[in-house]
């Protein structure tokens, strides 16, 4: 992808978006994290974290759907937040997937829909 693409994506959501209360656990090649995953949509996530990675670096993010099976997914970090430590609870991550199967982003979506409505 161009930079300018990579901007352009970067700066506009594509899928609408919906609160997701849930946990999802993140892998890097430096081991294992968990994290609040705060809102989902079809083409992306926002993890809180303490220690959010930095732009551009690629993770493996496991998580379960309310009620529903859990899958695999990975993700490019296309956004990074980082508050001051009384604030950390603040502090995250954006992520792009990259690599969504047909029927997670199905599911996904559906998801975004039924709390849209």
């Amino acid at each position: 992808m161009s930079e300018a693409a990579e901007l352009e994506w970067n700066t506009r959501r594509h899928l609408p978006r919906a609160a997701f209360g849930g946990h999802a656990d993140i892998f890097t090649w430096d081991g294992r994290s968990r994290a609040r995953l705060t809102d989902l949509s079809g083409s992306g996530a926002f993890l809180r974290c303490r220690e959010p990675l930095g732009e551009g670096r690629y993770v493996t993010l496991r998580l379960r759907l309310p009620g529903g099976r859990a899958f695999t997914v990975l993700g490019k970090v296309v956004r990074t937040v980082r508050c001051r430590s009384h604030a950390a609870r603040r502090s995250g991550m954006g992520l792009r997937f990259i690599d969504l199967s047909h029927r997670d982003r199905r599911d996904i979506q559906a998801y975004v829909r039924d709390r849209c409505d």
